[in-house]
């Protein structure tokens, strides 16, 4: 309670108000303290001090004395001046009626996409005989009371029944699993079909469901009569959000990593706003979890539900604390709004938020919060191509009118996919044809170029003309179709001399220029609003660094070496961004190589890069690939041209200033590489201590530089490391004259052992380099099928070749091949691998470990593998 008891005293002592500064400055050692591990130590053993305990006496009376509570009514006042819509052309989907009763947020996020008839669990027979489907909404956790037993037993005794009895499909529908598995699990008894956001749903209830896989897992959706960017610029509320669930003390790695994003904040003075009416009314609940006292005086109440998705728009940045690291369903409601509303997220880690949301910004610690605001306060155009990125995604794949449909398909109510027949019309002088050829857009698009007056096919609901001098970038078409979801109007018009306050807004009195982009509705049905949508003009705007740091144009130090295969959008934001933030930047040489990816949207991205940033060059080998990060890491390393080297995969981020401190070390002493430690984010954040192996075998001086044993491989067993945790000396490493097998898994455990044996001096920085992503949905070391194996065979053939060549074989197999095989391989044939793959998968597994003489079996199960 000490930090609250602070507060109260600054309050009394500066004018009523508690400042950030002063309380930070009172309480500094304790904070440092409760956001490191010890933090974890401690609140594993019940005391997780300075965090207020919401069950004493006089709680609400001291959080009241300390709290803000005018902030939110401020915002509120500010949020009505904003538009609640401006309609939707393409929300609507059919004009079948659907009934829904249960959960109010579902009502509310498929309001407009049909006939929409909401029924109230008293609803009688003949209500329900008028519908075409009934939609059973479970409601969201966190945002409203749930159903009691008595409203689950009416609906599951009574109005389902009455469905049913009029031939009429029902469908359960939930947002919030695996909280309230029970409640699904007695609708999921009663209904045709289940759509959950829970990918384990399918595991959790189809044994409940009366017909066998009836269990659909769906993203999460909004509505864009709710949320959209619309009217956004109108006014900033400037500084950070957040409005979401509260960490609790069963949480304490989300505590600590959402804690320190607060703290790298307010280090660049970000003003924060802190919305939990929960912590404000003092309900000692257990699910409303725990509030850091050191930021009481920036907690506000949340905003009325009516205004809560006005007041989103309000700021450009919002900060969110999800599920615990491992979770796999990240419940991302408020990601998704807050990204559909115009705003950069900044979060903590859960593996489906990594998934799903490249583009959510995800700080490993204070450091990387503060370089991260520090660079959007920056770069103001940045900041922009961000927000529109959110803003894109969700407009572009989870509107509520493709939850409808899905519930249509599902239902046998909708035979095929809806398509959106979109024109391009070509110039006369073809000059936008190489433009064209690189638009990507969703798959239920159909996009089109006709000539400029050819007449228009009645199944075609937009048209596009592009002016002769235009450029822009592969997302313009579908930006101008997103238009059409957040405005019902007949005009949308995208201009690079548009003002920031003309965007996002409808307006009588625009004219169209010559490199101006327009879309016109030419479907069916008339718009709700006159006037012209004035769309955001990232589209056709540069993208490259419109914030050059100083020393931008100098002679390049760092050549920074990305192999890309088909995940272009982590290139830009977790990759890049993360880049961006060191402050090596501006001497960094970032390479680019494509292993040919059959993904137009990377390669889009890949030959834009080389285009928008002057130190970023590519190569892009043909469509195909090669099976692994082996052939575009050697080429990149062929293509290197500065004095230094690392690595750095699409998929993952730079910590910190982790680059610039190594090249400064290398710079400094010249020695062959510098090394750090790696972050390794999974089910759990853990610390791959790297230097404390390394000093077990390298004797280093005060500056952490020492000389490399002729044994150093044995004596830390082989331990292999990171390759993206290093810099090297650019010439000795090409004298290495090493090769990454090429299609290979695992390759760079092999690059590093072979590093380390040729090095003469290394540097040991304690301090993480770089995060690695574990579990990164479609990698390939989480996909275990019989290819997993047969990519390491090339793998161990070349590592066994190289150790006997050094005399090494029978230390490797003594010291580590015998417990890798054991801790690695055995485990994912075991437990991964589906029963049709497990004679291949076994022949491939038993070749890899022939290459060193050691001999699989089976297992008296007949299913399992040991090692002999």
């Amino acid at each position: 309670m000490k930090h609250l008891n602070m507060a109260q005293e600054a309050t009394r002592t500066e004018h009523g108000r508690a400042t950030a500064e002063w309380i930070a400055e009172r309480s500094r050692r304790a904070v440092e303290h409760y956001a490191t591990e010890g933090f974890q130590r401690e609140s594993a053993r019940g005391r997780v001090v300075p965090y207020p305990d919401p069950a004493a006496p006089d709680f609400v009376k001291q959080v009241s004395e300390v709290a803000d509570s005018s902030r939110m009514t401020d915002l509120e006042s500010v949020a009505r001046e904003l538009p609640a819509s401006f309609g939707s052309r393409m929300l609507r989907v059919t004009q079948r009626r659907v009934g829904v009763v249960g959960g109010r947020e579902i009502t509310d996020l498929v309001e407009g996409t049909a006939d929409i008839r909401r029924l109230g669990v008293d609803s009688n027979s003949e209500h329900v005989k008028e519908l075409d489907v009934l939609l059973v909404a479970l409601p969201v956790v966190g945002r409203e009371p749930p159903l009691t037993a008595d409203e689950l037993d009416v609906l599951a005794r009574r109005i389902i029944p009455a469905a049913r009895e009029f031939g009429i499909p029902t469908v359960g529908m939930t947002l919030s699993d695996p909280w309230r598995v029970d409640a699904t699990r007695k609708i999921a008894g009663t209904v045709d079909w289940l759509l959950t956001t829970d990918p384990e749903g399918p595991n959790r209830y189809d044994k409940h469901m009366t017909t066998s896989g009836r269990v659909m897992v769906v993203d999460s959706h909004f509505n864009p009569l709710r949320f959209s960017p619309v009217g956004r610029e109108r006014h900033r509320a400037g500084g950070a959000l957040f409005s979401g669930r509260l960490p609790s003390t069963a949480q304490p790695e989300r505590l600590r990593a959402w804690r320190s994003i607060l703290s790298g904040l307010r280090r660049h003075d970000t003003k924060l706003t802190l919305a939990s009416s929960a912590v404000m009314n003092g309900v000692p609940e257990k699910s409303r979890g725990l509030f850091p006292s050191e930021y009481l005086n920036f907690l506000t109440y949340q905003p009325d539900d009516e205004l809560r998705s006005r007041v989103l728009r309000l700021f450009d940045l919002h900060v969110l604390a999800h599920l615990q690291p491992g979770a796999g369903h990240a419940h991302p409601l408020e990601t998704l709004e807050a990204l559909a509303s115009g705003g950069v997220c900044m979060s903590t880690y859960s593996v489906a938020m990594n998934n799903d949301y490249p583009h959510v910004l995800l700080p490993d610690g204070s450091d990387d919060a503060e370089l991260e605001v520090a660079l959007l306060g920056h770069d103001r155009p940045h900041l922009r191509r961000l927000q529109m990125e959110g803003v894109r995604r969700a407009f572009a794949r989870q509107t509520a009118d493709r939850l409808m449909s899905e519930i249509l398909r599902q239902t046998g109510l909708e035979d095929t996919p809806r398509k959106t027949v979109v024109l391009w019309r070509a110039n006369e002088d073809d000059s936008d044809s190489e433009l064209f050829a690189s638009q990507v857009v969703t798959p239920d698009v159909d996009l089109r170029r006709v000539g400029m007056h050819e007449p228009a096919p009645g199944d075609a609901v937009i048209d596009i003309r592009v002016g002769r001098q235009t450029t822009g970038h592969y997302y313009l078409a579908q930006d101008l179709i997103n238009a059409f979801r957040m405005a019902s109007v007949s005009t949308v018009c995208m201009s690079v001399d548009a003002p920031e306050s003309r965007v996002f807004e409808i307006v009588s009195d625009h004219e169209c220029k010559e490199v101006d982009v327009v879309a016109s509705w030419i479907g069916a049905d008339e718009a709700q609003f006159d006037g012209t949508f004035v769309m955001d003009p990232s589209a056709i705007q540069p993208g490259g660094c419109s914030y050059a740091p100083a020393g931008l144009g100098r002679p390049k130090l760092l050549s920074v070496i990305v192999p890309v295969y088909n995940n272009g959008p982590y290139l830009v934001r977790k990759c890049l961004e993360s880049l961006r933030r060191s402050t090596a930047f501006p001497d960094m040489e970032i390479i680019l190589v494509d292993d040919g990816s059959t993904s137009p949207e990377t390669r889009a991205i890949v030959r834009e890069m080389a285009g928008l940033w002057d130190n970023v060059r590519t190569y892009l080998f043909p469509p195909g690939g090669s099976g692994s990060a082996s052939r575009p890491r050697n080429k990149g390393l062929e293509m290197a041209s500065t004095p230094w080297v690392t690595y750095l995969d699409p998929d993952n981020e730079g910590v910190g200033d982790g680059y610039a401190a190594l090249l400064r070390i290398c710079q400094e002493t010249g020695v062959d590489f510098a090394i750090g430690d790696m972050l390794r984010y999974a089910k759990t954040r853990t610390l791959t201590r790297n230097v404390a192996t390394l000093r077990s075998a390298i004797r280093t001086n005060e500056h952490g530089v020492g000389e490399v044993p002729h044994d150093a491989l044995t004596r830390i067993d082989f331990q292999p490391m990171s390759i993206q945790a290093l810099v090297a000396d650019t010439q000795w490493l090409k004298s290495l004259h090493l090769e990454q097998p090429v299609g290979a898994l695992g390759q760079d455990s092999l690059f590093f052992q072979q590093m380390l044996h040729g090095a003469r001096t290394v540097a040991l920085v304690d301090k993480p380099i770089h995060t690695y992503y574990g579990e990164v949905a479609g990698s390939m070391v989480n996909t275990v099928t019989p290819t997993f194996f047969r990519k390491y065979i090339p793998l161990e053939e070349a590592r066994s070749r190289w150790l006997r060549e050094h005399d090494l074989f029978d230390e490797y197999v003594r010291r580590r091949m015998r417990r890798y095989v054991t801790v690695w391989f055995l485990p994912k044939f075991n437990k991964a691998v589906s029963l049709d793959d497990r004679e291949e998968a076994f022949e491939l597994l038993r070749s890899l470990c022939g290459t060193y003489g050691l001999e699989l079996r089976f297992a008296a199960d007949g299913v399992t593998v040991t090692l002999d």
